[in-house]
C-alpha cells in the first residue's frame, strides 16, 4: 500500500492534500485498480502490470483513445496520466456492471451495440491490435514465462489460421478502431440510460466482428439474439454474417485461453479478484474441445 501513497503524492495538485483515501476496486483482472477519494471527489487509479511488454501496445495511444471516446460520452474522462507507462487516473463513474441475465433484453443489446458503433467511428488513433496477433503475443509471453501450453490447444490454433485468412478479405470491417475487450460484464458501467465503457488497454485498429463476438460469446446468445445483435450493428442480417460472428466467437475463446495462460506466468498480485488463471484457461479449452464457443 505504501507504493500507492507515493504514486498519489506525485500527482499534480494532490501532493499537498491531506486525507486522500483509497480502496481496491473489484475486477482488475489484468491490472490493479483503486477507488481514490480526494476532496470528496472519486477517481479510479489503475496501476499497470507489465503485459504491454509482451503486447507491444502504446499506453499513450490508449489514453488518446479514452480522451476521444470520453468526448463522445462513452468513456470516463482522463484526470491524470501521470507516468503513462505505470499509471492512469480517470473519473469514477457511478453505476453497476451488466449481469448476463440482463443482456437477454433486446433494448440493452441495441444500447450496447449503438455504443460499439461510436467506438468503431473513432479516428486519428494509429495503434493496431488484431485479435489474431493478440493471441500470438499472449502465447509467446506464456512460453517466455515457462507456462506449459496444453497440447490440445494447437489444433484450435491451426483452425484459427484459416479464419484469419478469411477475415483478411473483409477490408471494410477489419480496419476500424475496436475496443478488443468489449466484455459487458466487467468493462461496462450502466447508470440509468448511460453506458460507459472502461479499460481501453487493448483497443486498436482491428476487426469489428471481434467486438460483436465478445458480446455474444460472453452472454451465450441464442441465434435469435445474434440476429438482433447483427441487425442492430449492420442494419441487415444474413447467414454469412452469422457464420462470421460464430467464427469470431471461436477466436474470442482462444483469446481468453491465451490471455489466461500468459497471466498465469506473470504471477500478478491479486487484490481485486481471486481468479485462477490456468484453471480458467483449461475450462475454456474444454468447452472448445466440445465445440462450444461461449463462455
Amino acid at each position: 500500500m505504501g507504493n500507492i501513497d507515493l504514486i498519489l503524492k506525485k500527482i499534480s495538485g494532490w501532493s499537498s492534500i491531506d486525507g486522500i483515501t483509497y480502496e481496491p476496486l473489484n475486477g482488475g483482472l489484468s491490472n490493479i485498480t483503486y477507488k481514490v477519494k480526494v476532496d470528496n471527489k472519486f477517481y479510479v487509479l489503475r496501476v499497470n502490470n507489465n503485459q504491454n511488454e509482451y503486447l507491444d501496445l502504446s499506453r499513450e495511444e490508449e489514453q488518446n483513445a479514452i480522451i476521444k471516446a470520453s468526448k463522445l460520452g462513452i468513456a470516463p474522462s482522463v484526470f491524470s496520466s501521470g507516468n503513462k507507462k505505470n499509471t492512469l487516473i480517470t473519473e469514477f463513474i457511478e453505476g453497476k456492471s451488466i449481469e448476463v441475465e440482463e443482456m437477454h433484453n433486446t433494448e440493452l443489446i441495441k444500447k450496447v451495440t449503438s455504443t460499439l458503433l461510436k467506438i468503431h467511428s473513432l479516428k486519428g488513433i494509429k495503434r493496431v491490435c488484431s485479435p489474431f496477433d493478440l493471441i500470438r503475443r499472449y502465447l509467446k509471453g506464456a512460453q517466455d514465462l515457462s507456462v506449459i501450453i496444453p497440447d490440445n490447444l494447437h489444433k484450435h490454433l491451426k483452425h484459427m489460421e484459416g479464419i484469419e485468412i478469411q477475415r483478411s478479405q473483409d477490408k471494410e470491417n477489419i480496419n476500424k478502431y475496436c475496443h478488443n475487450d468489449y466484455h459487458t460484464g466487467y468493462n461496462m458501467i450502466l447508470n440509468d440510460e448511460k453506458l460507459t465503457v472502461i479499460d481501453w488497454e487493448l483497443s486498436g485498429i482491428g476487426d469489428v466482428y471481434f467486438d460483436l463476438a465478445t458480446i455474444s460469446s460472453d452472454n451465450r446468445f441464442s441465434i435469435e439474439e445474434d440476429k438482433v445483435l447483427l441487425i442492430s450493428y449492420f442494419g441487415v442480417f444474413d447467414n454469412e454474417k452469422l457464420t462470421t460472428l460464430n467464427d469470431m466467437k471461436f477466436v474470442c475463446m482462444l483469446r481468453e485461453i491465451s490471455w489466461a495462460l500468459m497471466h498465469e506466468g506473470m504471477n500478478i498480485e491479486r487484490i481485486n479478484h481471486d481468479l485462477k488463471y490456468y484453471e480458467f484457461a483449461q475450462y475454456i479449452l474444454d468447452r472448445l474441445d466440445q465445440g462450444i464457443v461461449t463462455l
